[in-house]
């Protein structure tokens, strides 16, 4: 249900505004639907929606939409014993698939019902734990000020949490840590930075 209802948002809404800015809808070798863009490929909606935002700046609050609205049409679980609060030494494959259910993001539960599924593998654990520490670290800094605050002041505000070591190589010598302030905030808006063509 979850998919059928994000692909039928998908088309309706914002597929028509990919369209005009140069996306295509095509087929892979093996006959799969895939989305094209600039020499990009992605291979489910749920991508597509992940990448929009980096490539589209301006779709950012169109796509949260979807994704809200998508969400907002199920209704949570009538269990007693939410899966948020699970036992993790009494945890069973239900149990397991209910705290999924329960919490995962709505991009990674319809990841799961695509045959193009997201590989859980050890690099892209170890990707979603840096992933995992630069939200904390932002969380920590943006604590810190009003909600109002600048980009800059927030910047500022990371870039005093940041300890640079000197034995370590810097990658321009005029490199301070609100270079890295903003990296890490650009990281954890985008993804963390990859050699292919998308990010975690």
């Amino acid at each position: 249900p979850i998919q059928l209802k994000l692909s039928a948002e998908f088309n309706e809404n914002l597929w028509p505004a990919l369209r005009t800015r140069g996306w295509k809808e095509e087929s892979d070798k093996s006959g799969k639907k895939v989305y094209t863009y600039k020499g990009n490929t992605v291979k489910s909606i749920s991508a597509v929606l992940d990448a929009t935002p980096r490539f589209h700046p301006e779709l950012a609050k169109m796509v949260s939409s979807l994704i809200s609205s998508v969400h907002a049409t199920f209704t949570p679980s009538e269990d007693p014993h939410p899966a948020s609060s699970m036992d993790i030494d009494k945890m069973t494959l239900k149990s397991l698939k209910l705290f999924l259910l329960d919490c995962a993001p709505l991009q990674l539960l319809a990841d799961r019902k695509t045959g193009n599924r997201l590989s859980l593998n050890k690099r892209t654990l170890s990707q979603l734990k840096y992933c995992h520490s630069l939200h904390a670290m932002i969380s920590s800094a943006d604590s810190n000020l009003p909600s109002d605050a600048s980009i800059e002041e927030r910047n500022n505000m990371l870039a005093k949490l940041i300890k640079i070591n000197p034995k370590v190589g810097l990658p321009h010598p005029q490199w301070t840590a609100l270079h890295d302030a903003i990296l890490i905030r650009a990281s954890a808006k985008h993804g963390w930075p990859d050699k292919s063509t998308s990010a975690m």
